[in-house]
């Protein structure tokens, strides 16, 4: 029961084609305590149901590591390819050489069974490797409950089997194993139903969803935006304006918008204010004002521009008067007018373009993402989606959202390749060389680790109406929740979007 505990994780690992951060530890080193168990029943007589256990828990725990390494990151591949060596070969082989050279009979068998004793208890500790990640998370996502539980239970049988056989170094280890299996399942009680979060200390708290996908739309194409805190519904809140590069905060009652203005616009000083924000954001500002957060949060944020945002918005009766007698002409934003530059571009010659796009739910944590590969004749060559069941936030999903499209990448054959996201953080992050320190840092660090096994790879910031494909794809798999694989042939649903993104080269 023990060694079939960890089937869900790698039926998951299985179908996502990825180890999501998973460890390798504890399947190691129950390989390796199976085979120094297997060693100290062939020393003893009258112990086939150890052997018979353990030689198929050898295979077992086998089958785990190939999977794992099947699917397993190239560092995480060469960590568990370190610790079998070390292990399996190195450790064992010397306690062999040991026992069979320094120790003859009943000696032989105490020095074994006390070696046995301790490493059977590092089984037991093994799965405490995420216990930190555990506490600083809230999340239980990386510590199965079926192998705490079957942990603790198989503890507690072979602790009664060592009584009644009377041998004290098959009970022993089992009740350190009892103590470690109820430590597990008390966090996994305590945090299973918690709100996850980022580690403390090392990130800014997490933006609402509908905030990032306002930041993600806007027309600079790159934008630092400064939040000390996450928003909240009827809360003081946030009005972030950026003007000529820089970013202002200011507290305004129940309001939340993000105004996003490209660098070189006509600008407009509000001295009520003492900031400066263009007349496009002026207007946007003064209707929201006028009209609370209530209508803004029935308003889809998929907008190309402020424009579309004022227009929404409408005209709030026996309200202040707006900044200019001219309404219409004074809500009209003075931004440049270059659609062309908001489309996809094909990649360069040689190469092959990746456009991913994550969707994200904050309410259930869950999200999905989508992928569209095409070359430099503009032709189709795949397509694929993910439904991902637990993630952060919107970050996370975006970055997960590119590693899915790396892989479908790699699964496909490419060298040379663009990988293109709507979301300037997440392709800041990989363009980084420094660390990054947050729960989904295993993902930014199997991205990075993906990109050597390629000739040439760039990671690329795009505006939203040039991944629409990729939005499209992510928005079908959220709703059906099913992930999906396409190759040369198109799927109905994006033809359209595809079809549209020729029409522009």
């Amino acid at each position: 029961m023990t060694y079939l505990a960890p089937l869900p994780t790698f039926y998951r690992i299985y179908r996502s084609k990825s180890t999501q951060g998973f460890q390798s530890v504890p399947y190691v080193v129950a390989l390796f305590s199976a085979m120094l168990w297997i060693y100290y029943a062939l020393l003893k007589s009258d112990e086939l149901l150890l052997i018979t256990i353990n030689s198929a828990g050898c295979v077992i725990e086998t089958i785990y590591i190939v999977m794992y390494l099947a699917y397993a990151p190239k560092q995480a591949k060469l960590f568990t390819a370190k610790i079998l060596l070390l292990l399996n070969v190195g450790v064992f082989g010397l306690i062999l050489l040991l026992t069979l050279l320094l120790a003859g009979g009943e000696k032989r068998v105490i020095m074994l069974g006390w070696v046995c004793v301790g490493f059977s208890v590092s089984v037991f500790v093994a799965p405490l490797s995420v216990i930190r990640l555990v506490v600083r998370t809230r999340s239980v996502e990386f510590m199965p409950f079926s192998l705490s539980l079957s942990l603790t239970v198989s503890a507690v049988v072979w602790f009664l089997y060592g009584l009644l056989i009377k041998d004290k170094y098959v009970a022993l280890p089992n009740i350190l194993g009892f103590a470690f299996g109820v430590i597990q399942m008390g966090l996994y009680a305590l945090y299973c139903n918690a709100t996850p979060r980022p580690a403390p200390k090392e990130v800014d708290a997490p933006m609402p969803e509908h905030v990032i996908n306002v930041a993600k739309l806007g027309p600079a194409a790159a934008m630092e935006l400064n939040t000390p805190a996450a928003v909240r519904p009827a809360t003081t809140e946030n009005i972030v304006a950026c003007a000529s590069g820089e970013t202002k905060e200011i507290s305004v009652e129940k309001i939340y918008i993000f105004f996003l203005v490209e660098a070189g616009m006509l600008l407009w000083q509000w001295t009520a204010l003492g900031i400066q924000i263009c007349s496009a954001a002026k207007s946007s500002l003064w209707r929201a004002l006028a009209h609370g957060p209530d209508l803004i949060h029935q308003i889809l944020f998929e907008l190309k521009n402020t424009q579309e945002l004022i227009y929404l918005l409408p005209e709030p009766v026996n309200s202040t008067n707006p900044p200019s007698n001219n309404y219409t002409r004074s809500i009209t934003p003075n931004l440049p007018m270059r659609p062309r530059d908001h489309m996809w571009k094909k990649p360069s010659y040689g190469m092959v373009k990746v456009n991913v796009d994550a969707a994200f739910h904050a309410d259930t944590l869950s999200g999905a993402s989508g992928a569209v590969v095409r070359d430099d004749k503009v032709d189709f060559i795949a397509a694929a989606s993910w439904f991902i069941p637990h993630v952060w936030d919107v970050d996370s999903a975006e970055l997960m959202a590119i590693r899915n499209g790396i892989y479908l990448l790699s699964s496909i054959g490419c060298t040379k390749i663009e990988v293109e996201s709507d979301c300037l953080f997440a392709v800041e992050t990989l363009q980084s060389m420094d660390d990054y320190m947050r729960p989904d840092g295993a993902v930014v660090a199997e991205c990075k680790q993906l990109s050597i096994d390629f000739n040439k790879l760039s990671f690329k910031h795009c505006y939203r109406e040039a991944n629409r494909v990729a939005d499209e794809l992510g928005k079908h798999c959220f709703s059906i929740r099913v992930p999906g694989s396409w190759d040369d042939i198109i799927p109905d649903f994006i033809s359209h979007l595809l079809v549209n993104d020729m029409s522009i080269i």
